[in-house]
């Protein structure tokens, strides 16, 4: 089951303390590699399919990748293997993700690679970013998504994720939020302007103790010409006053029961 609507929100340009709800715990140390340092960036562009490398991959001299590259502390859905295969169907293919450091136009690199093109580089550094980036594209159908376990009682949440989008008006699928066993709380945001960092925000509720999955990606059903190429640093993890939450979900019930007496009637 999917709540977009319901409990996602987002919160574009505003700073963190605009929000309404009240944070109670700042729990991001639960988070493991949450602003993406503890990785080498990747110096070569990486491709969404396995036969656009230059070469056969990592094992001619690390210059071909393709694909979803580790990343310390999160599960990339699909990670790839960064070698050929011919009539591959192993759902590795249309997409790439890795970690990239942020463009510096004084680096001899500079423009030189890039995530899945090498005209899609890696946004300039601003104040308050770390030196890092995951970089997230997927086209033709392809859904990357990393993710993280994170064990938290009973109580509200809240995720709050700096996304930029370097490139693509497209529309998504939204894959960033909390999954809960078979329920995904997910930002209700289909696109991301280009051009400028978003705060996206998706707050949760659990009845009971669990582990939740933390997870970042989109999946996008055309080409790479229209698809949002997205990069993501400092992901925060706050527990929140639930009681806004609760008050939001008896509405929604409210209004979802005058629906169905209403259509009794019609």
């Amino acid at each position: 089951m999917k709540h977009r609507l319901l409990i996602s929100l987002l919160l574009s340009g505003m700073a963190l303390g605009a929000s309404a709800q009240k944070v109670t715990a700042d729990l991001t140390s639960k988070l493991t590699n949450a602003d993406f340092t503890a990785d080498t960036p990747v110096s070569t562009t990486i491709r969404t399919y396995d036969y656009d490398m230059p070469d056969d991959g990592l094992g001619a001299g690390g210059e071909g990748l393709y694909g979803m590259q580790p990343v310390t502390g999160w599960q990339a859905n699909t990670p790839s293997t960064n070698t050929k295969e011919e009539g591959r169907t192993d759902g590795t293919n249309a997409r790439a993700a890795g970690v990239f450091a942020y463009e510096d136009d004084s680096s001899e690199t500079y423009g030189t690679f890039g995530l899945g093109g090498d005209n899609y580089n890696a946004p300039f550094i601003e104040d308050g970013l770390t030196k890092n980036a995951l970089g997230i594209v997927g086209v033709w159908g392809g859904n990357p998504t990393y993710s993280q376990n994170v064990d938290l009682p009973a109580g509200a949440y809240m995720l709050v994720v700096k996304v930029y989008n370097v490139a693509g008006a497209g529309t998504i699928d939204n894959l960033i939020g909390f999954v809960d066993d078979d329920t995904e709380y997910l930002s209700a945001k289909e696109s991301y302007p280009v051009g400028q960092w978003i705060n996206d925000t998706i707050q949760c509720r659990l009845e009971e103790a669990a582990t939740v999955k933390v997870q970042l990606g989109f999946s996008f059903s055309s080409g790479s010409g229209s698809a949002p190429h997205l990069f993501f640093d400092n992901v925060k993890l706050f527990q929140i006053d639930e009681s806004e939450l609760i008050q939001a979900e008896i509405e929604a019930a409210k209004e979802e029961l005058a629906s169905v007496i209403e259509l009794g009637r019609a």
